[in-house]
């Protein structure tokens, strides 16, 4: 079995440096040899599409300093991105649920 994958995601900032909301889109390709001499190839095509949100928690107040001065700077440390994707194709599955938590070290 082979399977080739695509994802690509785009966000923009609607509450800074707390919610950003975009689109995102995944297609797979996948090709399985259903039979053992490998003369009979099963593929399928599958194409999502579906909006993206991103949640920025934790904020931690750091000190920054550019060309010699020193500022406060609020970082989020921590966010959760959320993504239904809808399949688009006979092959897709009807929904795809992506859920991401990440933390900044």
């Amino acid at each position: 079995m082979r399977e080739h994958g695509v994802t690509g995601s785009i966000l923009y900032t609607i509450i800074d440096g707390k919610f950003s909301g975009g689109l995102s889109v995944k297609g797979v390709y996948e090709s399985d040899n259903i039979n053992a001499d490998q003369s009979k190839t099963e593929r399928s095509r599958e194409l999502y599409i579906g909006p993206s949100f991103q949640i920025r928690m934790a904020h931690v107040e750091t000190e920054m300093e550019v060309n010699g001065v020193k500022s406060k700077v609020t970082r989020a440390k921590a966010h959760l991105d959320i993504e239904p994707m809808f399949g688009c194709t006979g092959n897709s599955d009807r929904v795809q649920l992506l859920l991401v938590f990440g933390w900044d070290f």
